[in-house]
């Protein structure tokens, strides 16, 4: 006979069994967000700088001490911090020539730190799993460690930012973050048929928590405007794209310019190693043969979407599989 055990958890898995004197975080989201307006700002203004870079800190705080209450379920907050690590990196990168990767590791702990809480939230049998969500926020606390560089980073941009507030104004312009921090944002390029099209939407969808933290900038056709040369921006957009989707079916093999045109140009950059090219096998067709035969496609085991008995289940191991290259991409930004 098993005897019931107690589970009081830990502050950091906030709102599970434990019974607490809690008040819900009073989370303000601070005025300083990306934009050309703010980036004008903070190169004119010294002030404005400051506060910006001083105040990165506390808005970590705040987002981090939330998370382990509520869950930031339209990843609004999520889009704030980023949009205020951005601007911070602009300033600290841009002006200070001072690297800001402690910065954005610090924002992809925090991704991380979210997934762990909201699991714990959301598992209905919490008390017996409880030892495995501690663990998997053990495993994060090792990388709370660039929090403590964040901060270093933060002190050194302010001690610069005194030093030459008196020249400030004079000093280099400012840099966007976006070419600073490339990697912040990978960029993917949908190459589909248009007879697929439902089934597109679908995986964006899907690829939606990835677009909301951040991680990806997602491009197909449909974006293009009226009046734009769509040959133009399409093969634009191929040559700058981080990784390629391959959306496989009848009709995107049938298509000349998907197959001979956009396909070939995708093979091409993923040979010299300048993007990544993923099949993604939508609907049921005979692909023996075929130029990407060789690349690892998903879902798993190469089954269709329509195959599946659950196209959620189906564009979930897709969305995983992505997010996995995204990582990868993401990291080989870092390298030396």
């Amino acid at each position: 006979m098993q005897t019931a055990r107690t589970v009081t958890p830990i502050p950091s898995l906030g709102s599970g069994q434990a019974k607490f004197e809690y008040r819900d975080p009073t989370f303000a989201s601070p005025p300083y967000h990306y934009s050309h307006e703010w980036l004008v700002r903070v190169a004119e203004n010294v002030t404005d700088a400051e506060k910006v870079v001083r105040s990165w800190s506390d808005h970590f705080s705040s987002l981090a001490y939330f998370l382990q209450f509520q869950d930031d379920q339209d990843a609004e907050k999520f889009k704030q911090f980023h949009s205020h690590t951005e601007l911070a990196t602009a300033i600290i990168e841009g002006r200070l020539d001072i690297s800001c990767e402690p910065l954005w590791e610090t924002y992809e702990w925090l991704v991380d730190f979210k997934f762990v809480q909201e699991a714990y939230r959301k598992d209905n049998d919490r008390e017996v799993n409880y030892e495995q969500h501690v663990a998997a926020l053990e495993r994060l606390s090792e990388l709370h460690l660039n929090l403590l560089k964040s901060i270093r980073v933060v002190q050194r941009a302010l001690d610069k930012i005194k030093a030459h507030s008196s020249e400030w104004q004079a000093l280099p312009g400012i840099t966007t973050s976006k070419s600073i921090r490339k990697s912040s944002n990978v960029s993917l390029f949908y190459s589909y048929s248009h007879c697929d099209e439902l089934l597109r939407d679908e995986l964006e969808k899907h690829l939606a928590a990835l677009h909301r933290q951040g991680h990806i900038e997602q491009w197909h056709d449909r974006r293009i405007g009226p009046g734009d040369d769509w040959r133009g921006q399409i093969e634009r957009h191929l040559e700058e794209a981080d990784i390629i989707l391959l959306l496989i079916s009848s009709d995107f093999i049938a298509s000349d310019y998907c197959y001979d045109v956009e396909m070939e140009l995708a093979l091409k950059r993923h040979k010299a190693k300048q993007a990544t090219v993923i099949p993604v096998f939508l609907r049921p067709c005979d692909w023996a043969g075929c130029s990407f035969g060789s690349i690892q496609g998903l879902p798993k085991d190469a089954k269709p979407v329509t195959s599946w008995p659950d196209r959620d289940s189906a564009f979930t191991d897709i969305s995983k599989g992505i997010r996995n290259a995204v990582e990868h991409v993401a990291k080989s930004r870092l390298a030396p």
